[in-house]
């Protein structure tokens, strides 16, 4: 959310409104492996496709560094 140009704050109130559940990071996100590596090796995206890997799930996100990658989607 901090690299877009929107309020962090705003993007969570209009997910809230749209019923939107947040998923939280638990032990079990953090010990699992990324079937897919990234090539920036970049901890908290790699701990980011990891957790969406485990329950089988998509990232969004506008980070150019993991378009492409099978696990993220762009809105």
């Amino acid at each position: 959310v901090r690299k877009s140009r929107f309020d962090p704050e705003d993007v969570v109130a209009a997910l809230e409104q749209q019923d939107v559940t947040f998923l939280p990071m638990t032990m079990v996100h953090a010990v699992k492996r990324l079937d897919l590596a990234i090539p920036h090796r970049d901890p908290f995206d790699e701990l980011l496709l990891v957790q969406a890997q485990a329950e089988g799930l998509r990232l969004l996100t506008v980070d150019r560094r993991l378009v492409g990658h099978p696990l993220a989607i762009t809105p």
